[in-house]
């Protein structure tokens, strides 16, 4: 009734908010409140009256500012009700105490409840700090306490195990490291409009302590070091206040442009950027509107940042208003943590206040990238480097060239190409210099100390200058030591070939033999000229036209990418052979194949074209996924015919093949079509990908010191490349002979760059022990040289010979070394024809090579290679099949064998010994598979430590491996098993599935859910009840429940759709 009459009386309601002095009433408000916080109340608590009714009836005035989802805070007060005359009496006469205008019971209850709630704080009582209004007005930030370090434990655990595997990356361009979680409401960055978060009732019950205002919270996750979030401005679903709990040490960075807690435009243009230390369990208030940031965070560190979302109601576009209908349209969370933890802060466990100690300032955000810190460690963890690379890298992609530069120190040399080991160029650049000017090259590599040796240092702006004297600016940035803990890393290899733009290969070969390694990075600011600084060319972006991959194109490389090569090389459109070798190429019989036909192929033997090999296999496995066939077949053929992989790169790479067409003769029509319309074009560009990504991957051997490099290899260098082509793949096994008696390598390719060389391939291969010039009289020494093929002539060869060969060959023969030299033309004939002259004796093999000695040094005999190189043909046949196809091997004359004088007893043990050091090191590199697949599955660190202990003690003992070798089978049944998996989710996704703006694809089934983000390697499967039953995540297994029943629903789900899709297109065609 009273609301009616008010409302009557007053009319419209306003927006008390917008009313002229409130915010003058709300900085005296706020002062009050400072003052009874400072110097107490001095009300007595029994003087407290209750609400008035006036005062209840204004308070259910709408639109009044209020505290939003705010429950009214019980007064620790509890009132004694009304008691009877005579009960007063009694109590006051057992007391011995007089009335004196209050009742003794109500004094006594007071008193009672005053000493509980003394007990209470004493016991931990939850704090509760002070909403918006309450807070200090006046501040632009401030520390409002510390939590102890058992809470920020708790804290973390909780986020650890309920926020971490939910988390995603963070889409902001301000932190593109980070990993965050929206709880409660999530604001879209780019629909500007509220989704569903995580409901997390435990965590909001202790953001709704330390900020009474909150609405919204986002977690977020900083994996490796440096992964924060650069200076910026909260958008504008936030209130003016934020809060934030710092679970992790971190720096943080503040511009207090505007001075107080509240929105206004004016700013003060002179404020500086102040940079200071942020401690673990640190609580701070800030506005949300200064720019600020989070700088040099810590690995692991985490932080729960709180707003309240801006009150703007009756304006147009309302922020609030989206929030409130969100809340009312009661969409269900995107997760729903379950936990029965206190999280809420007790008073034991809170310190309030703290101070601000501005460690660093400066006057504009220039200034600050310019001179972001380095971490104090010494030597940094790769993790950190990488982050210092991501932050050069994004630093680099936009230049900053400074009004009036001072070049400091002597120019660096950048005369260098790049070495990219036979591999595809990443960008259109040949030198280093030139992969400076604006192709993202920001990181050097040498021998030598930078600030010593060109005295430079970190900020500096210095000088590379290229070969023809072209000068490029940059600024100098973090100096480290590479060492060989880092060089052995995959992470960083990877990495490090992305800021060199060389092949990972330079490092791991190449740098690796140094003595010591320093890694430079540098932001490249544009060419230096005439003392001036001035920007990069424009870099145009060569569109290269798509061209239609048939065996009919206008185009040979169109061609060469068709499936029917051979019936292409039929009609004279193509001058080479694209042989396939696929899964040991098993024996084909003669008949059609697509468009093509072709005679029986016996087992072993290499399929005529990727068509044959296509067709075949579908053949052989009807129900198999014809697309993983398919990108299976041309996968190898990419890696068969490395040639194929560089042309598709020079032409733009995945983009360029994206926009090419597949249009045929044939009459299956399903993989026809433009881009990604096509099938098969979807099918060569990710097997493109996979022979690009796979290149990149450097299987790093240990590094042995040169007093052992003459010493026997246990490995076979050769062992693991795979031959240029399939024409010369029965060649190569005379070379892993050869290269596993070998102790070093001489060879040079006299082949130019872009033509595919076994012998650099070898070279490479060799590492530091090839063309050493450091030789002695145990060393036994493999030759190879390029022959007159491949557009190389018989000139360019001898010119080699001359130049690289006869110098290394000659300080062999000095030191009396072996050697061992095939017999083919070119390089081989010139080099056994030199060692005859300098007098070695020559012993010719069945197996293709000669064997030469010095006079004074028979060290090695046929008998011992032939024996020797028989073993390991077998092995390496049985190994792979598709790179040596099997023939039938000369059974040797054992009786003879037994009865030859040729050799002493001793040097047939040392064969053996031969041999069992070979069959040793395999047994240890499945060892060492075994550990890599363990690690993958998830294994717990007491099972990979007792896989190196079995190691060790095989290595030292020789102990049996039965048992290691049965738990080594069921691993890689599981392996096998959950990678058929990913690959069955994956396929379903992609065809049936939604991708989010997450890039995350899921679907639901009738008894499955699945998830995949295929670029991170994450897969995720529960069933109908949310049981995971797989959980992989950056390629490792989290979670595996995988059952036999499961594993075909997923196989039979497949099939369903295949069979579907086939029915569609046919339907479509027939139309």
């Amino acid at each position: 009734e009273i609301n009616k009459e008010l409302n009557s009386l007053l009319g419209e309601p306003i927006n008390i908010g917008e009313v002229d002095g409130f915010d003058r009433y709300e900085q005296l408000s706020a002062e009050l409140n400072q003052k009874v916080a400072d110097e107490g109340s001095r009300l007595e608590l029994n003087q407290i009256p209750e609400n008035s009714e006036y005062k209840k009836a204004l308070q259910a005035l709408p639109n009044r500012p209020r505290e939003l989802n705010q429950e009214n805070s019980q007064v620790p007060i509890i009132p004694a009700k009304a008691v009877p005359e005579n009960n007063i009496t009694n109590i006051q006469s057992n007391t011995n105490a007089t009335v004196a205008g209050i009742s003794q019971v109500y004094k006594n209850a007071v008193d009672i409840q005053v000493s509980t709630n003394t007990k209470l704080k004493a016991d931990n009582q939850a704090i509760l700090l002070p909403n918006s209004r309450q807070a200090d007005q006046t501040k632009a930030i401030e520390i409002l306490g510390k939590v102890s370090e058992e809470k920020v434990e708790q804290l973390r655990s909780h986020l650890e195990i309920h926020l971490k595997p939910v988390l995603e990356n963070d889409k902001s361009n301000y932190a593109l490291l980070r990993q965050v979680a929206w709880v409660g409401a999530k604001w879209d960055l780019k629909d500007k409009d509220f989704k569903p978060g995580i409901q997390d009732d435990r965590l909001m019950e202790l953001v709704k302590q330390v900020y009474p205002d909150a609405d919204i919270v986002l977690v977020t996750y900083s994996e490796n070091p440096g992964a924060g979030i650069n200076y910026h401005r909260d958008d504008s679903y936030a209130a003016t206040e934020a809060r934030s709990i710092n679970i992790g040490n971190s720096d943080w960075g503040y511009r207090a442009a505007k001075e107080r807690m509240a929105w206004t435009r004016e700013e003060n243009q002179d404020a500086q950027y102040q940079e200071f230390k942020l401690e673990s369990g640190t609580v701070t208030r800030f506005n949300c509107k200064n720019e600020h940031a989070a700088l040099n965070t810590e690995a692991g560190r985490w932080s729960i940042n709180i707003w309240s979302i801006k009150n703007d109601l009756g304006r147009q576009n309302s922020v609030r208003q989206k929030f409130e209908n969100f809340l009312a349209s009661n969409q269900p969370p995107r997760a729903i943590v379950q936990s029965n933890s206190d999280l809420s802060i007790k008073t034991n466990e809170w310190t309030p206040g703290g101070e601000i100690k501005v460690e660093r300032s400066y006057t504009s955000l220039r200034e600050v990238t310019r001179n972001i810190p380095s971490h104090p460690s010494n030597q940094p963890t790769v993790e950190e480097i990488i982050a210092i690379g991501n932050s050069t890298a994004a630093r680099a992609a936009n230049p900053q060239i400074p009004d009036n530069p001072t070049i400091s120190g002597k120019s660096v040399p950048m005369v260098y190409s790049l070495h990219l080991h036979g591999e595809p160029s990443k960008v259109p650049a040949d030198t280093t210099i030139d992969a400076m000017r604006g192709y993202g090259r920001i990181h050097t590599t040498r021998g030598v100390d930078y600030h010593k040796t060109y005295g430079v240092k970190e900020g500096d702006i210095a000088i590379a200058q290229g070969k023809n004297g072209e000068q490029v600016a940059f600024r100098v940035g973090k100096q480290y030591k590479i060492t060989p803990e880092m060089i052995r890393d995959p992470s960083y290899q990877q990495a490090w070939a992305k800021w060199e733009k060389h092949s990972p290969k330079e490092l791991t070969q190449t740098q690796a033999s140094k003595s010591q390694v320093y890694g430079l990075f540098m932001e490249p600011l544009g060419d230096y000229v005439n003392g001036k600084i001035v920007p990069f060319p424009a870099i145009q972006k060569q569109t290269v036209t798509p061209i239609n991959i048939s065996p009919d194109s206008k185009d040979g490389l169109g061609v060469a990418l068709s499936l029917a090569t051979a019936l292409a090389k039929e009609q004279g459109k193509l001058q080479n052979d694209y042989q396939v070798s696929v899964n040991n190429n098993p024996e084909a019989p003669a008949g059609q194949y697509g468009v093509e036909n072709h005679v029986q192929k016996p087992e072993g033997v290499a399929y005529a074209s990727a068509e044959h090999a296509f067709n075949h296999r579908k053949q052989l496995h009807p129900s198999a996924d014809e697309y993983k066939l398919m990108v299976e077949v041309l996968q190898a053929k990419l890696e068969q015919h490395p040639r194929l992989t560089e042309a598709i790169a020079k032409r733009g790479g995945t983009e360029w093949l994206e926009n090419c067409t597949n249009i045929t003769n044939a009459q299956d029509k399903q993989w026809e079509g433009k881009g990604k319309e096509s099938a098969f074009i979807q099918a060569l560009s990710e097997a493109y990908t996979n022979v690009v990504e796979k290149s990149q991957q450097t299987t790093v051997q240990t590094q042995q010191e040169k007093s052992e490099q003459t010493d026997r290899p246990l490995t076979n260098p050769l062992s693991q490349l795979e031959p240029i082509n399939a024409a010369v793949a029965e060649h190569m096994k005379k070379d892993i002979a050869m290269a596993q008696i070998a102790t070093q390598f001489i060879g040079k390719s006299a082949a130019s760059p872009k033509t595919p060389s076994s012998t650099r391939n070898y070279e490479q291969a060799w590492g530091e022990r090839a063309n050493t010039g450091n030789y002695s009289k145990d060393d036994i020494i493999m030759v190879s040289g390029s022959g007159p093929w491949r557009g190389v002539t018989s000139e360019q060869i001898a010119q080699i010979f001359e130049n690289h060969y006869k110098p290394l060959l000659n300080k062999a023969i000095e030191a009396k070394s072996s050697f061992i030299v095939a017999n083919a033309q070119g390089s081989d004939q010139l080099v056994q024809n030199y060692l005859q002259e300098k007098g070695y004796k020559v012993e010719q093999t069945s197996q293709g090579y000669a064997v030469f000695n010095s006079v004074e040094n028979t060290k090695i005999s046929t008998n011992t290679i032939s024996s020797n190189t028989q073993v390991l043909h077998n092995s390496f046949i049985a190994k792979d099949k598709s790179i040596f196809p099997p023939q039938q091997s000369q059974q040797p004359n054992i009786d003879q064998a037994l009865a030859s004088p040729s050799q002493p007893r001793m040097q047939q043990v040392g064969a053996m010994d031969s041999i069992i050091e070979r069959m040793k090191a395999n047994t240890m590199q499945n060892l060492q598979d075994w550990y890599v697949a363990a690690e993958k599955l998830g294994k717990s660190e007491t099972y990979l430590n007792r896989i190196q202990e079995v190691t060790d003690l095989y290595i030292k003992e020789n102990i049996s491996l039965e048992n290691a070798f049965k738990a080594m089978e069921q691993d890689i049944k599981e392996l096998e098993k959950i990678n058929e998996m990913t690959s069955l989710a994956q396929s379903l996704v992609k065809i049936i599935g939604q991708e989010d703006i997450n890039g995350i694809m899921s679907v639901q089934t009738e008894k499955y859910q699945i998830a995949t983000k295929a670029q991170d390697k994450i897969y995720l499967v529960k069933d109908k009840n949310d049981n995971i039953l797989l959980y992989v995540k950056e390629g490792k297994t989290q979670v595996s429940n995988i059952s036999d029943e499961t594993l075909q629903d997923f196989q039979l789900m497949n099939s369903r759709i295949n069979n579907a899709l086939k029915d569609v297109k046919k339907d479509l065609v027939e139309r």
